[in-house]
């Protein structure tokens, strides 16, 4: 499962990207700001996003920079607020 969700955070991040190509460099430990350059904006972006895709809502206390500093981050957060 975490595989799928995983699968599902990259394929948003490269579309918020509009880069294609970033699909296969992106791991769990890739740092969102530091490795792919994603902005504050596109961070918001992204987790509207997420929220969309697994049909779910972040409480507030969900979005600190902790959470959303890598994909491994996102993964937990999307696995605490869907089972």
């Amino acid at each position: 499962m975490k595989t799928d969700i995983e699968d599902k955070v990259k394929q948003i991040i490269c579309t918020i990207l509009e880069n294609n190509d970033c699909y296969d460099r992106i791991t769990g430990e890739t740092h969102l700001v530091n490795d792919i350059g994603i902005d504050s904006l596109q961070i918001m972006q992204l987790v509207v996003e997420i929220e969309i895709a697994f049909d779910m809502e972040f409480d507030d206390d969900d979005l600190v920079v902790e959470n959303l500093a890598n994909v491994q981050g996102l993964i937990q957060l999307i696995d605490k607020h869907t089972h």
